[in-house]
């Protein structure tokens, strides 16, 4: 099936056109394949010639629907006539075996023309397009007079840029118009002029796809794309979130590394407590009651401050009695000293002395305070009494 398309014609039909000789070009470019570096140029369309003249001219031309014209191309050994109305199809005259180089081949070409209008009963030619070789032999100048009622002119194309060269290329342009509309039509396959065929073998077309997949290949590239785009972006992601991880690692062990220096600081602490533990208790042990004093001590410092304007400037062990202590100190109120002796059970007041300090009479008083247990040195609570 890919050996034949179809175009509509004026009259609603259609033609078919049929590749039906081989491929004999490509088969060519295949023999010389290992002279190419094994890569074929890429081959897109195989077009008819007589479809690329009326290409060329539906392209080039603004053509009436009623207006009939005719493509008459004229080659080295054969001609062809296409007759068209408007821009569609119209009728093909059978091939002419007579070339440019034909003698009297305007007389030929004329009287062709005037046969095949008689035949498919044309009223009128309105225009006469002339391609090929014809402009060799003044293809132009002989016709134009014998069809007065009708343009006739070389096939060009305002569509083609011909400025680079010199003089008039008009003529020369018609002889390539086949080669030129192949071209054009292959640069570009969507214009609106061009017939939409194609005898390319679809075999060939495959081969020349250098990415060839079925729907599900399809599918599956897509995926791949769509799983690269969401693995790079997860990995983007990820290591994001292990840098920051990293990071909050990083500032963990530091912090670990300065609480093991305090724990280390700690360890030690504790263990100089416990030696100082360790060594309070062989001294407890060593000199047993040694506490006592520290705890009269501290029940007079408190008793003391509690009364205040009392001063206790010397604590001594009685000479008579290893259990009782004789306080030696000065009161600016001599009311003090009893209520000092009456924070003791059994306490006996020896001596008071009157004496003058900077003008100031204080009393000297030594309290002797006996039978002293640890029922005596119950520390109160403390309560101030004056300031």
């Amino acid at each position: 099936m890919d050996s034949i398309d179809t175009i509509p014609t004026s009259s609603g039909g259609i033609l078919t056109i049929t590749r039906e000789d081989g491929l004999k070009l490509y088969d060519l470019l295949v023999e010389i394949k290992p002279f190419l570096q094994k890569r074929l140029p890429g081959l897109k369309i195989i077009d008819s010639a007589d479809v690329a003249l009326m290409n060329f001219v539906r392209s080039s031309y603004t053509l009436q629907d009623e207006e009939i014209s005719v493509i008459a191309y004229v080659g080295n050994e054969f001609t062809r006539l296409i007759f068209m109305q408007g821009s569609n199809y119209l009728h093909f005259a059978p091939i002419i075996s007579e070339g440019y180089n034909s003698p009297n081949i305007e007389n030929t070409l004329y009287s062709r023309i005037l046969l095949e209008q008689d035949n498919i009963a044309l009223s009128r030619i309105d225009r006469i397009l002339l391609a090929g070789d014809g402009h060799k032999v003044n293809l132009r100048e002989a016709l134009a007079p014998q069809f007065a009622s009708a343009a006739v002119e070389y096939v060009t194309s305002a569509d083609v840029d011909v400025s680079a060269f010199e003089g008039s290329m008009g003529a020369t342009l018609s002889e390539y118009a086949i080669p030129i509309a192949s071209a054009w039509r292959t640069l570009q396959p969507t214009h609106a002029g061009f017939y939409d065929i194609n005898l390319i073998p679809n075999g060939i077309l495959e081969e020349q796809k250098a990415f060839k997949l079925a729907w599900h290949g399809w599918v599956l590239a897509i995926l791949s794309m769509v799983s690269i785009v969401f693995f790079y972006t997860s990995i983007i992601s990820r290591g994001q979130e292990i840098r920051a991880a990293q990071e909050l690692l990083r500032r963990r062990q530091t912090e670990f590394r300065d609480l093991e220096v305090l724990r280390q600081q700690r360890d030690t602490l504790i263990n100089g407590i416990a030696r100082f533990s360790t060594a309070a208790s062989v001294y407890d042990s060593i000199a047993p009651g040694g506490d006592r004093w520290s705890r009269i001590l501290h029940y007079l410092s408190n008793s003391v401050e509690d009364l205040n304007s009392l001063w206790i400037f010397k604590i001594a062990q009685a000479p008579n009695n290893p259990k009782a202590l004789t306080i030696t100190g000065r009161s600016i109120y001599r009311t003090r000293i009893p209520r000092l002796a009456s924070l003791f059970e059994k306490a006996t007041l020896k001596a008071v002395r009157t004496m003058k300090i900077r003008d100031k009479v204080v009393y000297e008083f030594d309290l002797q305070v006996d039978q002293i247990d640890k029922s005596d040195f119950i520390v109160p609570p403390k309560s101030r009494t004056g300031g």
